[in-house]
């Protein structure tokens, strides 16, 4: 019975063309060369430095290194951050997939 259900799932997001993180309610991360990333869906803000931003995510957290980076945008559905991104990172919990 999962197995129909998650198929169900898929096609039913295949259908309306929707992201099928976005229905599961999970962040998406949308990166911009090494200048600028897009995060969709986050939780909140764990840390914030010029150096680093931590955010919580659905299944664990996400994070961000670079130089000089900066809050560009930020509300409750998203936020953008600009500067030299080095890395992103996904630091998932115990059983999250």
């Amino acid at each position: 019975m999962a197995i129909r259900k998650a198929w169900d799932f898929f096609q039913l997001t295949d259908g309306l063309r929707i992201p099928p993180e976005i229905l599961r309610g999970e962040a998406r991360v949308t990166i911009s060369g090494n200048q600028r990333v897009w995060v969709e869906h986050c939780r909140g803000i764990l840390t914030f430095t010029e150096n680093a931003l931590i955010l919580q995510g659905k299944r664990g957290k996400i994070i961000i290194e670079g130089k000089r980076l900066v809050m560009e945008y930020y509300t409750r559905e998203d936020l953008v951050v600009r500067g030299t991104v080095r890395t992103v990172q996904y630091e998932m919990r115990e059983g999250g997939s």
